[in-house]
């Protein structure tokens, strides 16, 4: 056992706001691995948020430096475009009338905004990176984890906003 074992995660708000990824980080350690700290580029999280469950053992986790690329209520689609060319102007079904860029994809509106419900004015709703940068910045990784399921799963919850109800 040993060696380097260089990490790169990728998601939502089970990226962002739980310890799983530290877990993982103290598990390699422990096994004898180094796990560097790179300098990525992307912006960056090196810790759960301060509303991720406490753990006991957390306090073993202050002196590790994560990478996490994510921001709380991503779906796929915020880390997915290189480009915003093919997203279009529609009428909203949402909580705010008019006419937002919503993209074709499989016969599928889906809104080219990011965050919770893809609500238009929300400070959030620009929040995304290009797959480019990403590959770019996570291309000296040797493990890539890209977890997204939770908020694309949790549509139902905000009536659908983000593929225009």
């Amino acid at each position: 056992v040993g060696g380097a074992v260089r990490l790169y995660f990728i998601g939502g708000s089970n990226v962002a706001w739980q310890t799983w990824p530290d877990q993982l980080h103290m598990y390699l350690l422990e096994l004898g691995f180094a796990v560097p700290h790179e300098n990525y580029t992307q912006p960056n999280l090196h810790f759960a948020s301060d509303v991720a469950p406490r753990c006991d053992d957390e306090a073993e986790f202050d002196s590790l430096r994560t990478p996490r690329v994510a921001h709380p209520a991503w779906g796929s689609w915020s880390f997915a475009f290189d480009s915003e060319d093919d997203c279009a102007a529609a009428p909203f079904r949402g909580q705010a009338p008019g006419d937002y860029p919503f993209r074709t994809i499989a016969g599928h509106a889906v809104s080219c905004l990011s965050g919770w419900g893809c609500k238009p004015f929300a400070p959030e709703a620009q929040d995304r990176v290009r797959p480019a940068a990403v590959a770019q910045d996570a291309r000296h990784a040797d493990v890539v984890l890209l977890s997204n399921w939770v908020n694309d799963f949790k549509q139902q919850f905000c009536g659908y906003r983000c593929f225009n109800g």
